[in-house]
């Protein structure tokens, strides 16, 4: 086994801390946020960025298992980083999905406003 990269007792746990920390205010900032048009390129941004960070994790674990690292280190990556990749791109499916439901309610409440003009004309 060779020496460490890191110090396994703090990132055992670290990587999955944050990950789960930044992916609870994302999905709270998203059901907020959702009904913001000027925030839609945003939260695409943030999700791909955390895909992208999970996989990094994920892939940082991997290499570690494959150059002998302790489990503790090597573990506290690929965990969290297989979780992430999953659960944020999941997201990706229903924030989309989100975005269609507001659409869908806007183009509802126009057409019922053009109704209610049209009866006051």
């Amino acid at each position: 086994m060779q020496e460490p990269w890191l110090d396994p007792e703090i990132f055992s746990w670290l990587p999955g801390t944050i990950l789960g920390v930044v992916g609870a205010v994302y999905g709270a900032a998203m059901g907020a946020l959702v009904s913001v048009k000027s925030m839609r390129a945003v939260m695409y941004l943030v999700d791909g960025i955390l895909v992208v960070a999970s996989f990094c994790m994920l892939l940082f674990g991997v290499t570690g298992f494959f150059m002998g690292q302790p489990y503790t280190l090597w573990g506290g990556f690929v965990l969290p980083g297989i979780i992430g990749v999953v659960a944020f791109s999941l997201l990706w499916v229903g924030l989309k999905a989100l975005y269609k439901q507001v659409d869908e309610q806007e183009a509802r409440e126009r057409a019922h406003l053009e109704r209610i003009k049209g009866k006051l004309r």
